[in-house]
């Protein structure tokens, strides 16, 4: 991906996620696999297998970790709490790769 194209997918990205979280929807699972590339460009956010609605400002404990290993945010390892930060995790891991192509 050249510049251009980092900068509007981690644009489009965001504010995809913005939109989930206004909603009180946290994704759960957001890596490249759950990223898609529309006809005209844009990115479109997938597979919402794993998304839950939380009341605003909630936490959910889960009894298992569930995501994908290596894109979800260290506190789900350690207590799994999941909020709308594991989901901005995943997108800065996403960025991280995006930025060095990979």
């Amino acid at each position: 991906l050249n510049h251009q194209h980092v900068k509007l997918f981690a644009a489009e990205l965001l504010l995809g996620l913005k939109a989930l979280h206004n909603l009180s929807i946290v994704h759960r699972d957001l890596k490249p696999d759950n990223i898609l590339i529309t006809s005209s460009g844009h990115i479109a956010v997938a597979d919402f297998g794993l998304a839950k609605h939380f009341p605003a400002g909630a936490e959910m404990a889960m009894s298992e970790c569930l995501g994908t290993y290596g894109y979800y945010a260290p506190e789900v390892m350690g207590t799994g709490g999941y909020t709308e930060a594991v989901d901005i995790w995943g997108y800065g891991i996403i960025l991280y790769e995006m930025l060095l192509g990979r």
